[in-house]
């Protein structure tokens, strides 16, 4: 009698996983879009617009005092890991795929789709450099911002 309602508690529990992961890269996408309206507009009244309502305004995110703006200017944990990474492979660029696969390293679940919006939003800041399509290089800002030093001139005998 059990075995019916074993079955269907991990019918739940594997649904709820897929929502939190599905949620995830939702707010991923909400941030980069957020992100891209104040690079547009060119200043914080973007913001204003962009995070009046949703998920970025949530009580969780109210309650750390900062606006949504402040939030998406410090990189999270996830992605200082896979900018660490991306620095450890320098000159050697970094695939969309890889990006992928790095993420999954670090348990981070993400589609291919975040990935590319993060790095088009990373490319746009500085961060990141595109070396040709789907693939990016880390920058001097993004080492700098992922707390790494800029070791570009030992790996390849030039300065940045």
């Amino acid at each position: 009698m059990l075995s019916p309602l074993n079955a269907r508690l991990r019918e739940r529990r594997e649904r709820c996983e897929a929502l939190e992961r599905e949620l995830l890269e939702i707010r991923a996408e909400i941030r980069a879009y957020e992100d891209a309206l104040r690079l547009m507009q060119g200043n914080d009244s973007a913001q204003g617009a962009a995070a009046s309502e949703g998920p970025s305004d949530s009580p969780r995110h109210k309650a750390s005092g900062q606006t949504s703006a402040q939030r998406s200017k410090v990189m999270s944990p996830h992605w200082a890991r896979i900018i660490a990474a991306m620095g450890e492979r320098y000159p050697s660029p970094t695939s969309i795929a890889e990006i992928v696969e790095l993420a999954a390293a670090g348990g981070f679940e993400m589609s291919k789709p975040t990935a590319r919006s993060q790095m088009s939003l990373y490319t746009g800041r500085g961060i990141t450099e595109r070396v040709s399509e789907g693939q990016f290089t880390v920058s001097p800002a993004g080492l700098k911002k992922a707390g790494l030093a800029d070791n570009r001139e030992a790996k390849t005998g030039e300065a940045s």
